[in-house]
């Protein structure tokens, strides 16, 4: 890793625990929807307004949108959370959400990535099934018996039809040649499986992995992949333990609260993890994203501290004022003295 790198990555994991001490959940929801609203504004003025720079004028991605961003993929990423966000959760925004939300949609299929679009159409179908978290646990029961059948049904029926699904966005059975990566970076993990290769280090230009594929490739277009072949298994078994722990403390804190703003950590978290599927490791990107992740990371953990905390709480000022409570004149005589 470069000193340059590392300083990003410092600044950004710095900013986003400010911004994890500084405001609270529902207010972070409130700055990624209008963040992201902002970057899809931008974005729609770099591709009409600003077309070289917009959109992609050389290369297999010669006509895509990339707004302002460098590459198609990472618009992608934006806009596909964005849209789903600003949508479904954005109610804050009022009718200005669905504006914004049809410029993200738009983008996103402006930047034709497959794996965007897919996204992006599951999450409009999962999220409003999540609304289940907001029932009682015996609810939750039987409506999950219920959903389970479906969604093994749909991915039964996904599965059938995977070539001409994949078609449909632009794309083979191959992934547009990424499962040659992928069994290229497979032999590379072998030889250091615990530690990795170090960061970025796969793909140096002295790196072997550049004779076993055909084609030029910055990264393994596979987050698990790419953090494997960074920092080992190791590595990678220590951010599944953080991603688990994100996940469980988000299905808490959307339970405990009871509303829709409350499914923010739980749907930004799927919808990143699908998107890096086919992109580079989350970490390594220093962006808007990275920086989101890592604070709602935080603020679920202190959210977690405080609710934990409550109860306790309670019990003392309970026993402290036990006294008082029963006898109303010993308050007056305490607050007037």
């Amino acid at each position: 890793i470069t000193t340059n790198e590392l300083q990003w990555f410092i600044l950004c994991i710095v900013f986003a625990i400010y911004i994890a001490m500084r405001f609270s959940l529902d207010e972070q929801l409130q700055i990624f929807t209008w963040f992201i609203s902002l970057v899809g504004v931008l974005s729609l003025m770099a591709v009409f307004l600003f077309p070289a720079n917009g959109i992609h004028t050389a290369g297999t991605h010669s006509g895509l949108w990339r707004g302002i961003f460098i590459q198609k993929n990472h618009l992608s990423m934006f806009s596909a959370a964005g849209a789903v966000v600003v949508i479904m959760l954005g109610d804050k925004m009022g009718r200005w959400r669905y504006f914004f939300g049809a410029i993200l949609v738009v983008l996103t299929f402006g930047a034709r990535s497959g794996t965007g679009i897919l996204a992006m159409v599951a999450m409009f179908i999962v999220v409003p099934q999540l609304q289940v978290l907001r029932l009682r646990h015996q609810w939750m029961i039987g409506l999950v018996l219920i959903l389970v059948p479906m969604a093994l049904a749909a991915a039964i029926i996904l599965a059938g039809n995977f070539d001409a699904l994949l078609g449909s966005v632009g794309k083979d059975a191959t992934l547009t040649g990424r499962t040659e990566l992928w069994n290229a970076s497979f032999v590379l993990i072998e030889e250091r499986t615990a530690l990795g290769w170090g960061w970025r280090a796969s793909f140096a230009p002295s790196s072997p992995i550049h004779q076993m594929i055909t084609w030029s490739a910055p990264f393994a277009h596979n987050h698990w992949i790419d953090m494997t072949l960074d920092v080992g298994m190791i590595g990678s078994f220590l951010y599944m333990v953080g991603l688990i722990l994100f996940v469980l403390r988000a299905l808490v804190y959307a339970q405990n609260q009871g509303t829709k703003e409350s499914l923010f950590p739980l749907v930004f978290v799927i919808i990143i993890h699908i998107m890096v599927l086919s992109t580079q490791a989350l970490m390594t990107l220093y962006d808007g994203l990275t920086i989101f992740y890592v604070s709602l990371t935080f603020g679920l953990a202190i959210q977690g501290t405080k609710l934990i905390k409550q109860p306790y709480r309670m019990a003392f000022r309970r026993e402290k004022y036990q006294e008082e409570l029963e006898d109303p004149t010993k308050y007056i005589k305490r607050r007037y003295r």
